[in-house]
């Protein structure tokens, strides 16, 4: 079966738009133009095969059946935990509040799937790279300027003024 192509993290990139401070050029703010302009090193690919083959996972015998759509959907889910967060990093989930049950398990399967990846989507690695490292060699004015919040607390604290 051939690889599905790479999906962008969670964050609806092609919403988001940056105009050029010099040119006034429109462009889509993606994770390739933050990686590039923040210097963020080269991610290396996640092993997702072994990450998602673990047979203890609430999506094991899924991912038996159908592997490449598994992993698009645990990778969403992944890259959704990620902008739910202030930093894209995992280590402030706390589910020690929630009740036992189907979502607790979910949770705890993807914060354990980040743990086994080896490595994370580039798009999720650049992100977390800018939020470490602000300094970037141009601005990225969000162009127009969105006229309410963000659906996340990430979008809300690194996209709006």
């Amino acid at each position: 079966m051939e690889r599905l192509s790479k999906r962008e993290m969670a964050i609806n990139w092609s919403n988001l738009r940056t105009r050029h401070p010099a040119t006034g050029a429109l462009r889509t703010l993606g994770s390739e133009l933050l990686a590039a302009s923040f210097l963020a090193p080269i991610a290396d690919e996640p092993d997702w095969d072994g990450a998602l083959g673990r047979s203890d996972a609430p999506w094991a015998r899924s991912f038996e059946a159908v592997p490449e759509q598994v992993r698009l959907s645990v990778e969403h889910a992944l890259g959704d935990l990620a902008a739910a967060t202030r930093t894209a990093r995992f280590d402030s989930v706390d589910v020690s509040e929630m009740p036992s049950g189907r979502a607790r398990r979910h949770l705890e399967a993807l914060l354990e799937l980040e743990r086994n990846l080896k490595g994370m989507p580039a798009d999720l690695a650049a992100v977390r790279h800018v939020l470490e490292f602000p300094e970037a060699l141009e601005p990225f004015p969000v162009s127009p300027p969105p006229s309410g919040k963000f659906d996340s607390p990430f979008r809300d604290q690194n996209f709006l003024p």
